[in-house]
């Protein structure tokens, strides 16, 4: 049996790994018969190897301004962070709200790597391949995205890893837990296939959404779990005006008050951007009002007035 956890109530926390500190740092204590080495700061070593960019361009050509962190007392990039827990076998999981910038991230980090875009309808097939029909009749056997990624040496995303059949995921335990093998059934000959360096497998997902599921086997095998939120202030470096990031933080403050169920995002904002450029700020507005739930939309109107001193109607053609 299948034991699984509803992301609605929990996720894993994020998991303590030993690290091998391979670097010392000696401090010159001033006798010159003794000295203290003590373990340089991991951070500050996976900083110092990072090439760390202030944009990074996605492969779809949109621009990607990384967040920050505190790790320990080191400040750095979050695509650092994730290529480095990734580059040392930490599968990570990023996990948030839609528009926060999770698909974003890992693209930036990476680049050249494959999807498999999750959906309750998405099956084993959709990762592993399948027979193709040709035209002579004959079927010939097509590998997914999975063995591709994993003969390439590239990283393979799940995204909306939640919404697939935990049984369907258990495809990918193989190359997760240290076997570092994929039998694919469903065509004996193919036989085993084991990834070349390079390879793993990152899950992004919201928690929030409804029937969001993952089987314990599947979320104990991705050691690093972070959530992510938007960063308000790279709203401002990718130009958004400031008064829709003002009325945007305010509906998220009220979700998080329970005044509201959902709000936008900075997917949202870069929307409202795009459209104020081409069409101008009051039918950005119009169309921001119409990306809101329908229950929600006396409350983002409120806010709205609050700030621009009008409310605009959804926006009808």
């Amino acid at each position: 049996m299948t034991t699984t956890t509803p992301l609605t109530d929990a996720l894993w926390p994020l998991l303590a790994h030993g690290v091998s500190y391979e670097s010392l740092t000696t401090i010159n204590t001033g006798d010159p018969e003794a000295s203290v080495t003590t373990p340089a700061s991991p951070a500050a070593a996976v900083l110092a190897e990072a090439d760390e960019k202030a944009v990074y361009v996605r492969p779809n050509g949109e621009e990607y301004v990384p967040r920050f962190l505190m790790v320990g007392t080191t400040k750095m990039q979050d695509v650092t962070f994730v290529r480095s827990s990734v580059n040392a076998g930490l599968n990570v999981l990023l996990y948030g709200p839609p528009g926060t910038g999770k698909t974003a991230l890992v693209e930036a980090a990476f680049g050249d790597l494959y999807t498999v875009q999750g959906s309750i309808e998405t099956e084993a097939a959709d990762f592993v391949g399948s027979w193709v029909q040709q035209p002579d009749g004959t079927y010939l056997w097509v590998d997914g995205p999975l063995p591709k990624s994993m003969l390439e040496g590239k990283k393979l995303l799940v995204d909306e890893i939640a919404l697939i059949d935990p049984r369907v995921m258990a495809v990918v335990y193989g190359v997760m837990d240290g076997r570092d093998e994929l039998v694919v059934t469903a065509n004996p000959s193919r036989g085993s296939i084991h990834p070349a360096p390079g390879f793993a497998v990152i899950g992004a997902c919201n928690p929030d959404v409804p029937g969001a599921m993952m089987s314990d086997a599947l979320l104990s095998r991705f050691y690093v779990q972070a959530e992510m939120k938007t960063d308000w202030s790279i709203a401002t470096k990718l130009g958004v005006p400031p008064k829709i990031t003002q009325v945007t933080r305010n509906l998220n403050e009220k979700a998080q008050r329970g005044e509201v169920t959902a709000a936008p995002q900075l997917r949202e904002l870069i929307v409202f951007r795009n459209v104020s450029a081409q069409f101008g700020e009051e039918l950005a507005l119009s169309n921001y009002v119409s990306q809101i739930r329908p229950e929600n939309r006396e409350v983002a109107l409120a806010a709205i007035e609050a700030v621009f001193g009008s409310k605009p109607k959804p926006l009808a053609l």
